[in-house]
């Protein structure tokens, strides 16, 4: 419910007086709506500034962590990819290892040939020894025979 006002004054109807008055005060609220639009303006203005100074110092900040981390990234990456290669070639190595490395039964089998063959070395080093022994035996009793050959021979006479 919305009331009507009437322009009228104490005195009666209004006038032309009472509207150019009317008039002048709302000009002059006019203008003072559009001086305190024009300082919201201006405040506006300055907070869109400063906002956009702050804005731009952080994208500045936000830039420049992004391209550390970019590079950090980038340093990741590429120990990753070592890391992978090393890994690959590690891999690669374990399974050469295993398809030329020994088996316990095998390392067994090599470890009794090579005990019989020095086990054979050591009959055969005794052997050795043995036959030098007869060997020298043999000489002294070949000297023993020479010399006894020689005085059967020689006659007595010379003796």
């Amino acid at each position: 419910m919305t009331t009507k006002k009437s322009f009228s004054t104490e005195d009666g109807p209004a006038t032309k007086k009472d509207f150019l008055k009317l008039d002048a005060k709302i000009n002059a609220l006019d203008a003072k709506l559009d001086s305190r639009a024009q300082g919201l303006d201006d405040k506006i203005g300055a907070l869109d500034v400063n906002l956009n100074a702050k804005i731009d110092a952080l994208d500045v900040k936000l830039g420049a962590k992004i391209d550390g981390t970019n590079h950090r990234l980038d340093n990741v990456e590429a120990t990753t990819k070592r890391l992978a290669v090393s890994v690959v070639n590690l891999e690669s190595d374990v399974r050469e290892i295993k398809a030329t490395m020994m088996t316990k039964e095998e390392f067994r089998q090599g470890l009794a040939t090579m005990t019989g063959i020095a086990s054979r070395f050591d009959q055969e080093h005794r052997a050795t020894l043995f036959q030098g022994e007869a060997l020298t035996d043999v000489q002294v009793k070949v000297r023993d025979h020479e010399a006894r050959l020689r005085r059967l021979e020689t006659p007595k006479s010379q003796a």
